[in-house]
């Protein structure tokens, strides 16, 4: 059974909801304002644009699959020796703030890569 959302998730949700809607309109036009400028690999924006993408992606796979996704976070974590420990079910209940951190770095980076775009060029 499906438990009912209690009134933080609820904010949660929907914030994480708004601000994917944005970045997506945001990606949009920042493509097709890189588009219509024609020299994509002079531009430093490219550089803002791919980390953008790489972490709405992964804000998407936290929010589609957090456990797998922290499973494999948690795998790469074992292969190299850690400076401190780390438990895996505290980690795995962060995951969710984890997933609102991309997106909002993924935004950040956007919004660096947009003024560059349009201040600059």
């Amino acid at each position: 059974m499906h438990k009912k959302m209690d009134r933080k998730q609820k904010i949660i949700f929907f914030t994480k909801l708004i601000l994917t809607v944005i970045y997506i309109v945001g990606l949009s036009i920042a493509i097709y304002k890189q588009v219509k400028i024609k020299t994509i690999d002079e531009q430093p924006t490219i550089v803002f644009l791919i980390l953008s993408i790489v972490l709405f992606i992964f804000h998407i796979l936290i929010w589609i699959a957090p456990k797998k996704f922290y499973d494999l976070l948690w795998k790469l974590y074992l292969l190299f020796p850690p400076e401190y420990t780390m438990d895996y079910k505290t980690g795995l209940s962060k995951i969710g703030n984890m997933g609102v951190g991309c997106l909002i770095a993924a935004i950040i980076f956007l919004i660096i890569a947009m003024l560059i775009l349009f201040l600059v060029l």
